[in-house]
């Protein structure tokens, strides 16, 4: 059979058990052994691949929590804002004044999470900082600082975004299993000219050591109870890498805090050694002005 590559688009869990599969073969048959190190340490690089995936998911929900608390906050401005061109237009929403703010309704406005929202409400800066209305003018630092952190917030999420796309499409997610292809390539080749030199060696013997798909012909498809089993068993998985993520997180801040105890000695005991030559400089004048005293 020809080895199938392996694609991108198949989720870690499901890649991971090639690379231990493969591992585990080569461990059992002395024909293996020189491979045997190779694919332990391709098998060790996706795990922490797994781990790495993790963090750049977890980093793209923080940002986009960020966002949505930013949105939330721009919503509050806009409802109030709404309000006083309300009070100020007579509770007319039709009055020039109202439609100059909200063309659309209110809930339309909002609805984006910082995406057109944000550039709406940039142009009404524009407007309340050249107002004649006080009340309206009195709203352009508000709105400059949550404009700013919209631009922060949004701009890290887009960046987080974007690590994880390099991560998984160029980054090490696709280096790691461009290199277990290419292992799985070779080694196959490799075992696959032994039965020509060793007779006693099947002709599908190079296979043996490559998971396959395990349905076979007869076999019944995939269920909804069968895959809802094998997606706990992910789930549980990714449970268990997320706690050893938290693990490694916690011991990392840990020294962390260490480290930065130390230097905050250090920085104390650096203020501590200029105020010691201070108050030795200030002894050494008042002893200089007692003497010429006498």
């Amino acid at each position: 059979m020809a080895l199938r590559t392996l694609k991108s688009s198949t989720a870690m869990l499901t890649l991971m058990p090639h690379p231990t599969f493969t591992t585990s073969q080569l461990k059992a048959d002395p024909h293996g052994a020189p491979y045997v190190a190779l694919f332990e340490a391709l098998r060790d690089e996706g795990k922490e691949v797994i781990v790495h995936e993790i963090e750049h998911a977890q980093a793209v929900a923080e940002a986009q929590a960020l966002v949505v608390r930013t949105d939330a906050k721009l919503d509050a401005f806009a409802g109030r804002l709404s309000k006083k061109l309300l009070d100020l237009a007579g509770n007319d929403r039709k009055s020039g004044l109202y439609q100059h703010y909200f063309p659309k309704a209110l809930n339309e406005t909002t609805r984006p999470v910082l995406g057109d929202q944000l550039d709406t409400m940039k142009k009404w800066l524009l407007s309340l900082t050249k107002s004649s209305h006080l009340e309206l003018t009195a709203l352009v630092p508000e709105l400059t600082a949550l404009l700013t952190e919209g631009d922060t917030v949004k701009a890290g999420r887009d960046a987080a975004l974007h690590a994880k796309r390099e991560f998984r499409d160029v980054g090490e997610r696709q280096e790691w299993l461009d290199r277990l292809n290419a292992a799985r390539k070779e080694v196959y080749g490799q075992l696959s000219k032994l039965p020509h030199q060793h007779k006693e060696l099947p002709s599908d013997f190079a296979e043996r050591f490559f998971l396959v798909d395990q349905r076979r012909d007869g076999e019944e498809e995939d269920t909804v109870e069968s895959v809802q089993s094998e997606l706990e068993l992910q789930r549980q998985a990714v449970l268990e890498l997320e706690a050893r993520l938290l693990e490694v997180q916690a011991a990392e801040a840990e020294a962390q805090q260490e480290a930065d105890a130390r230097a905050a000695q250090e920085a104390a005991l650096i203020e501590m050694d200029k105020a010691a030559v201070a108050l030795n400089k200030q002894r050494a004048q008042l002893r200089a002005q007692l003497a010429s005293a006498r």
